[in-house]
């Protein structure tokens, strides 16, 4: 009889990402790894990375940018492809980054984030690689080249790794949190633009918004064609309809003249399901474009822009 209320609880709990220090005693012994990166980050290091031991790096260099990294993304997958047909595999895959992100509590180039994602599905396909994803927010200020600092990187059971100094090892945890609920939470007056507004995601907005007295919604889309969506469309008062792709960056910046006083919520994307194993470079663009390097678009496009909200749908 209990079962209906633990099942509405799971399903309207909310979590947030954390970071808890771990005891870096507590890894198992170092070894020197295989690291493939680009010869600008191995400098010197050049001839002597390439000892072929049974653990295998990838190291992305750092970026400071929040701006997508659509190269982080294609090694891992061009790797992965690479390893997964690959026989002995290693018995370990490390993506080492620097300062992607913001555990240490310092501000995140977050230009990995992207990788960081694909690395979580990464596990999910191919756990026989045993894939863990190690940032080293501590070198980013440093001279010591990141190859160098392999030898610090003891693996550990954990997927997540932030490492905040060397001796300071942060791991991720899921805090449950508290929100407000539907009956109590408050709207800022004023009108909203929902990029990918003609999808399924960005007309639920647009409906959520009308409810609770938006002035008005700018819905804006690749194609600014209403199409079927047009019944869906007529119930949200004071609605305008604009073509607009956010994937692509001078296209962006037309986004503030939808009308958004109030917020903006990212809503576009491109669902195009795929194994890892039969996924093209090209394929994978084309899911990144509309969403990661999307949002980072609008963000540039409405930055001058005072606004009480900017919401990214994932």
């Amino acid at each position: 009889g209990d079962a209906p209320a633990v099942l509405d609880d799971a399903r309207t709990g909310v979590y947030s990402l954390c970071w808890t220090r771990m005891d870096a005693t507590a890894a198992i012994p170092r070894c020197a790894p295989l690291v493939l990166t680009t010869r600008a980050v191995l400098g010197a290091y050049a001839s002597s990375a390439a000892s072929l031991t049974l653990h295998m790096v990838l190291l992305l260099e750092a970026c400071s940018s929040a701006a997508p990294s659509l190269c982080g993304t294609r090694l891992v997958l061009a790797l992965t492809q690479m390893l997964a047909g690959h026989a002995p595999p290693p018995s370990r895959l490390l993506m080492l980054t620097r300062g992607a992100l913001a555990a240490g509590g310092a501000a995140a180039d977050a230009a990995h984030g992207g990788a960081w994602g694909f690395a979580r599905v990464l596990r999910l396909e191919h756990e026989a690689l045993r894939p863990q994803s190690v940032d080293a927010d501590v070198l980013r200020a440093s001279a010591r080249p990141l190859v160098a600092c392999c030898t610090l990187l003891a693996p550990t059971t954990e997927a997540e790794v932030a490492w905040t100094g060397e001796v300071h090892v942060l791991v991720a945890r899921l805090r449950a949190c508290t929100m407000a609920s539907n009956a109590t939470a408050s709207l800022a007056a004023g009108a909203y633009a929902i990029t990918g507004g003609l999808g399924g995601l960005g007309l639920r907005a647009a409906k959520m918004l009308a409810q609770r007295g938006a002035s008005g919604v700018a819905l804006s889309s690749r194609s600014g064609r209403v199409g079927g969506a047009a019944i869906d469309v007529e119930q949200v008062a004071m609605v305008r309809v604009a073509a607009c792709d956010v994937g692509d960056a001078a296209d962006a910046l037309a986004l503030p003249a939808c009308a958004a006083s109030a917020g903006v919520l990212h809503a576009a994307g491109v669902l195009h399901d795929k194994m890892l194993r039969s996924m093209d470079a090209h394929e994978a663009h084309a899911v990144l474009a509309p969403k990661a390097l999307g949002a980072s678009h609008v963000q540039a496009a409405v930055m001058r822009t005072p606004l009480e909200a900017f919401g990214l749908f994932s």
